[in-house]
């Protein structure tokens, strides 16, 4: 019995020396991260919370909690500063911005400061870090939809002899999308402008070159059957033509 329980008080010695090592090294972490961040309280309040247990006997107990306590203050010696600057050239880069992305630009700015005021700096930067690259990325984005849409200005201008109400007021639309700061609706109006006149374009062209050849037609179905059908048809294709409906005109 006197033999186990020496082994036993060995034992126990061993572990207290090995958990005083933890603690060592554990105080050094949150002095560190302290001199870091003087308001982080999350690593010195697991270290209180460890030396209590030791106190207390609970040596186990008190050596997780000094671990927790090194784990939140290497997070904070290595990401505070890091998160800091990712959160000021965020808010910098935010500074006078508007359109559509950017408010979800500053709910991921506002989950950065919660995160760090959390004292959860890689969380703080992971947030924070994405949006100077979101914003450039958004202004490419706008530039091309900018060039898009003067495009398609442009192909409606040189549009002789097509309808372009609707088309013009779908780049009222585009602009409007452009100016609001959403891209990809600016660009989808613009490049469907430039397919409609292209459309409408060869409609118009297929139209015209079938009616150089009406007399021939005319000439061709005199005498048939159905030749009232077809005069009719013709009617509603020079009808369609005048109206500039030129994709109608081509399916009659």
């Amino acid at each position: 019995l006197l033999d186990e329980s020496e082994e036993d008080m060995e034992r126990a010695l061993s572990f207290a020396g090995d958990v005083e090592i933890v603690r060592k090294d554990a105080l050094e972490a949150v002095e560190a991260a302290e001199s870091i961040a003087p308001i982080a309280k999350r690593p010195r309040k697991a270290f209180n919370m460890g030396e209590r247990e030791v106190s207390l006997g609970s040596l186990r107990e008190g050596e997780l909690l000094f671990r927790q306590a090194k784990k939140r203050a290497s997070e904070i010696v290595l990401w505070w500063e890091k998160a800091e600057t990712a959160v000021l050239e965020a808010t910098r880069a935010l500074d006078g911005k508007q359109g559509a992305g950017v408010k979800h630009l500053r709910e991921l700015l506002a989950d950065a400061n919660t995160n760090l005021q959390q004292e959860r700096p890689k969380e703080a930067y992971d947030f924070a870090s994405v949006i100077p690259q979101q914003i450039e990325a958004d202004e490419d984005a706008l530039g091309r939809a900018s060039t898009a849409l003067e495009e398609a200005r442009r192909t409606v201008t040189q549009s002789d002899g097509l309808d372009t109400s609707e088309m013009e007021a779908r780049l009222e639309q585009a602009t409007e999308a452009l100016a609001s700061g959403n891209a990809s609706q600016a660009i989808g109006l613009a490049d469907g402008v430039v397919r409609t006149v292209e459309r409408e374009r060869a409609a118009m062209d297929d139209v015209l070159r079938a009616l150089k050849q009406k007399k021939k037609l005319i000439k061709r179905f005199e005498g048939r059957d159905d030749q009232d059908d077809w005069a009719a048809r013709m009617q509603a294709i020079v009808k369609a033509a005048d109206d500039r409906v030129w994709s109608h005109a081509g399916m009659l």
